[in-house]
């Protein structure tokens, strides 16, 4: 005989509610992420961090990161060989 439609429809619902929860609340930390790292890059417009100030100041190293390019370049010069 099967299960009745109510008795379906029943155990669904606390599954969508939990997968809507969850979706809802990832979107929401998601969110709150981008906030977070669009102020912290407005924050530091034209300035570096001082961790990387330090590494270049040690000369070995060459940093080339240009703004809107997702690559980072390290170069590094060692007698003859670039």
């Amino acid at each position: 005989m099967g299960v009745p439609p109510i008795l379906v429809q029943l155990q669904i619902v606390p599954i969508l509610t939990v997968l809507l929860t969850a979706d809802a609340a990832l979107a929401a930390k998601l969110q709150e992420e981008l906030s977070f790292e669009k102020d912290s890059q407005a924050a530091m417009a034209g300035q570096e961090p001082e961790w990387l100030e330090e590494f270049k100041s040690n000369g070995v190293w060459n940093v080339t990161d240009k703004v809107g390019n997702g690559e980072v370049v390290l170069s590094r010069t060692f007698g003859n060989e670039k």
